[in-house]
């Protein structure tokens, strides 16, 4: 009879360990492609810059910060609007809606990634690339 219970926690015991690993794939895999369309997104709208910077390893904020620069004001709210729009047509959502409506920076929270949409001079200016040097960064090529 030891044995049969023995042999239960042990098979619990894997289970639970292919379920954590199971839920760990989906949501890099959920990552990965909130990662993607909001890349397209950035292309198609031609915003300039794109970096992605992965903080997770950094930080609790977010695992990635998308940093991407915007000629005008204009630009920035049809980047702010083009990004919303592709994320939540593929179910993905913001988690706070922006908070300013006229800013020269503004961020989009999608939990496990921060997108900051920039005017020229605020990107130079704050430098989050510079603060979070030590971050792994990816420049995409447009």
């Amino acid at each position: 009879m030891k044995f049969c219970i023995t042999l239960v926690k042990i098979n619990c015991l894997y289970k639970k360990e292919e379920i954590i690993e199971t839920t760990q794939k989906l949501v890099l895999d959920s990552v990965e492609e909130k990662k993607e369309i909001i890349i397209e997104s950035l292309k198609s709208i031609k915003a300039m810059d794109i970096t992605i910077l992965k903080v997770g390893e950094l930080t609790s904020i977010a695992d990635y910060f998308i940093i991407c620069t915007v000629d005008n004001s204009t630009l920035l709210k049809m980047t702010l609007e083009s990004v919303e729009r592709d994320m939540r047509k593929n179910k993905h959502h913001l988690v706070y809606p922006p908070q300013q409506e006229k800013s020269n920076w503004m961020i989009l929270d999608f939990g496990d990634i921060l997108v900051h949409v920039f005017m020229e001079q605020e990107r130079k200016y704050y430098d989050l690339e510079g603060y979070w040097d030590k971050a792994p960064k990816t420049i995409i090529a447009i």
